[in-house]
């Protein structure tokens, strides 16, 4: 089953601004990436994994995943609206990516994620 992917084009952080085109390479590159993804469907053929959209706001993202899917958030500035995205769509995977890890905050990893010696140096030390 494909799964409805929603990139959030809405934000920012300190120096980083959408009007300057900073965050278009990464909704590209989380895009690219999203679409080229497949998965083995009931007949064992390979299926595209996710269907992707770069959406302009959080509320275009609810309306067009229909309560299941992702949402992906790619800026810590939408945190407070990440949260607020997790508590009212509960089966929908809420992911926000920052180029800073906030201190005082649990900080969870799927452990497959953790493939290397320089990938767990990353999280854990930087």
């Amino acid at each position: 089953m494909t799964k409805r992917v929603a990139i959030v084009d809405e934000g920012e952080w300190g120096d980083v601004r959408r009007a300057r085109g900073d965050y278009a390479d990464l909704n590209q590159q989380l895009k690219t990436a999203l679409e080229a993804a497949e998965t083995s469907g009931l007949s064992g053929r390979k299926e595209k994994a996710a269907e992707v959209k770069v959406v302009k706001s959080v509320k275009e993202a609810g309306e067009w995943l229909q309560g299941y899917g992702a949402i992906i958030f790619t800026t810590r500035g939408m945190l407070g609206e990440a949260k607020k995205f997790a508590e009212q769509f509960s089966k929908i995977r809420v992911i926000l990516l920052t180029g800073l890890i906030p201190e005082g905050e649990v900080v969870l990893f799927n452990k497959a994620w953790l493939r290397d010696r320089k990938q767990i140096e990353e999280i854990v030390l930087y």
